[in-house]
């Protein structure tokens, strides 16, 4: 589902280790449009049993966007007369 809208899951490492099992259970997703360029890495704190995902962005891609004007029609008693 998130593909479809370009948001690919970047963390490809365990998040989570105890005993002899590691999975990834902690995921960061990112629009590949605007973001272009990026690293990450496992940030391990050993506060939890799982570790933090650090994401450092290089390139940030954003578009200015137009700005909306919306008319909002103020009805009060004197509008109404």
């Amino acid at each position: 589902m998130l593909l479809c809208y370009n948001l690919p899951s970047i963390v490809n490492f365990p998040t989570r280790t105890q005993n002899k099992s590691s999975t990834a259970i902690d995921n960061i997703f990112i629009d590949t449009y605007k973001i272009t360029d990026c690293t990450f890495f496992p940030l391990i704190s050993g506060l939890s049993d799982c570790d933090a995902e650090l994401v450092i962005i290089m390139d940030l891609n954003l578009q200015v966007q137009d700005c909306l004007i919306h008319n909002i029609r103020s009805i009060n008693k004197y509008s109404i007369e």
